[in-house]
């Protein structure tokens, strides 16, 4: 099961519980927490484990500038 399959199960346990505890009248607060809580903690490693979307692009110097070289390269591809 993929992650976002996990936080959908996850997620949907959480509403299914809470429409019942409200139907039936019964806590389960505690329990619908922790379904949101795992659910959260999924998305956070999902957020620190996604690569950036930049990473490898340019000559890989620190600063905003990008040299003639990379520009040229940029347009070069786009004539193709």
């Amino acid at each position: 099961m993929s992650v976002f399959g996990a936080l959908r199960n996850y997620r949907e346990d959480a509403d299914k519980i809470e429409r019942l505890s409200k139907k039936f009248e019964v806590d389960m607060s505690d329990r619908i927490q922790g379904l949101e809580d795992k659910a959260r903690e999924l998305e956070e490693e999902q957020r620190h484990n996604k690569p950036d979307d930049y990473e490898g692009y340019g000559s890989r110097r620190e600063s905003e500038v990008c040299s003639d070289g990379d520009i040229d390269s940029l347009f070069g591809t786009l004539k193709s």
